[in-house]
């Protein structure tokens, strides 16, 4: 009887076994992207030079939207900035897309740093501007979610320097 059960079993690992990778498992396309990350008190680029500022925030939705991320900007010795939002949120509507921008705390000076784009297909949103402009007075972020004639903001944050490490 023993014997008799152990029949299914083994045939239930064998047909498991025997399927191959299906058509959703496999890879499309294979991206690379290069990320300047701070470390230690000292950065640099290799096109931009040394790091001379630094600043970074989180970002949350704002009333009846869940979204939540962080925005941080980089500012090189040659008056280059490098400006990045990350943010989680459901993916826009058809004919919709998220925009980021930055602003300095008046308002009076603005940013766009470009519409967020989800590179797999989930919450998962970035953009990235690099800008020959120097973005540190631009502490304020701002995302909207623009299209069918409206602009509607849907999250924001402020940037602050890092305090200092002991």
């Amino acid at each position: 009887m023993k014997k008799l059960l152990l029949v299914p079993v083994v045939l239930c690992f064998a047909l498991a076994s025997c399927g191959g990778p299906s058509e959703a498992d496999k890879i499309l396309e294979v991206q690379s992207y290069t990320q300047i990350m701070k470390s230690g008190t000292d950065f640099s680029d290799p096109v931009h030079g040394k790091g001379v500022g630094f600043y970074y925030g989180a970002v949350s939705g704002t009333e009846g939207v869940n979204a939540n991320g962080i925005a941080y900007i980089h500012v090189f010795e040659d008056g280059a900035s490098t400006v990045t939002v990350n943010l989680n949120i459901e993916l826009p509507a058809s004919g919709t897309k998220y925009v980021a921008y930055v602003q300095d705390s008046a308002g009076t000076t603005s940013l766009k740093v470009g519409e967020m784009k989800s590179i797999v297909g989930d919450v998962r949103h970035s953009v990235k501007l690099e800008t020959k402009e120097n973005a540190s007075k631009t502490l304020s972020v701002k995302v909207r979610r623009e299209g069918r004639g409206e602009s509607v903001l849907v999250a924001e944050g402020t940037m602050k320097v890092p305090a200092a490490t002991k």
